[in-house]
């Protein structure tokens, strides 16, 4: 679905699928990357030294990056979390099955532009265990959770979470427990705003 979505921006890319070598070797390539994409979407998993060059690209490089990531519960504690405190955000606990995500910003970019995206509150279960995870706002977070399983929590109980000024998203729920056509639409939006609040940054 992130492929379809990219194609159809009519986005230059690259994509490597599951091949971690690939994708090791072009974070390592040298090339200033505008958007980096990590989308487990058949429940594979990348961590350890994977997120080292990724935090030093997003903090160094100002580089933008959408990641979906069902299982933060697992590698919490490791070398993802240099990024997650950076970014504001926590591990809350895990969840087994998809449940109705409402937008807690509707308002937001993420949500508005280019596509009205709706909230994903119709879904089919795809995925029968390790569904996703919450996340909750650290102390003094400048994080922002834009989409959560409550309709009237804000710090906590969030599956979806923007930091970095707008330039990275953390998603914390499987795109295929959902229907393809809304999470399409979503994710035009993730990347068209990662995208324009990373160049923002730059132009400063």
């Amino acid at each position: 679905w992130i492929k379809d979505t990219l194609q159809g921006m009519g986005l230059k890319h690259i994509f490597v699928g599951d091949a971690m070598g690939d994708f090791m070797e072009n974070l390592n390539s040298g090339i200033q990357w505008d958007l980096i994409i990590l989308g487990a979407e058949s429940h594979d998993y990348v961590s350890g030294d994977f997120f080292d060059v990724i935090t030093e690209q997003v903090v160094n490089d100002k580089t933008a990056l959408i990641v979906e990531m069902w299982y933060l519960d697992k590698i919490s504690e490791g070398r993802i979390k240099p990024l997650t405190t950076k970014c504001g955000v926590k591990l809350q606990k895990s969840y087994d099955v998809a449940s109705s995500i409402y937008w807690l910003e509707s308002g937001s970019p993420f949500f508005t532009e280019p596509n009205i995206a709706i909230p994903l509150i119709h879904y089919d279960n795809y995925w029968a265990f390790q569904a996703g995870d919450y996340l909750r706002l650290l102390p003094g977070s400048n994080a922002t959770l834009l989409a959560g399983m409550y309709q009237n929590r804000d710090s906590d109980y969030g599956v979806i979470a923007s930091c970095f000024e707008g330039r990275v998203i953390l998603q914390t729920f499987c795109n295929h427990d959902y229907h393809e056509s809304d999470i399409q639409l979503l994710w035009e939006n993730y990347i068209y705003n990662t995208l324009k609040n990373r160049y923002a940054v730059l132009d400063q």
